[in-house]
């Protein structure tokens, strides 16, 4: 009963997989933009951190001035979702956005 209760809790306090679907494609059809807090080609490999004009925040792993990864991302009312968590969701995992989003909008890959 203690673990079900848990789960629960757990999978409220998660951000849900068709949420940021929807998140990722706002952002790429621009209904959202998005502001790095340094310098994305100053990052060579490591995070960069985008606040979201929804107020959520994204970080997405910049590899060698190459989009690589999402590595979390925290909403407005304090869910969040790990690198691990999203490691597990097989559209989240394979999501990569196109050439052009990822210049025109992430700043990554100039």
């Amino acid at each position: 009963m203690l673990r079900e209760i848990q789960q629960k809790i757990f999978s409220e306090k998660m951000i849900k997989e068709s949420e940021i679907l929807s998140l990722l494609k706002d952002i790429e059809e621009g209904k959202l933009k998005i502001e790095p807090t340094t310098v994305p080609l100053d990052v060579y490999s490591g995070n960069v951190i985008y606040n979201i004009s929804n107020g959520w925040q994204i970080t997405i792993f910049n590899d060698a001035n190459t989009w690589d990864y999402i590595d979390n991302i925290k909403a407005t009312d304090g869910r969040e979702i790990s690198f691990d968590e999203i490691d597990n969701i097989l559209s989240l995992r394979n999501y990569e956005p196109s050439k052009k989003t990822c210049i025109d909008i992430y700043k990554i890959g100039i």
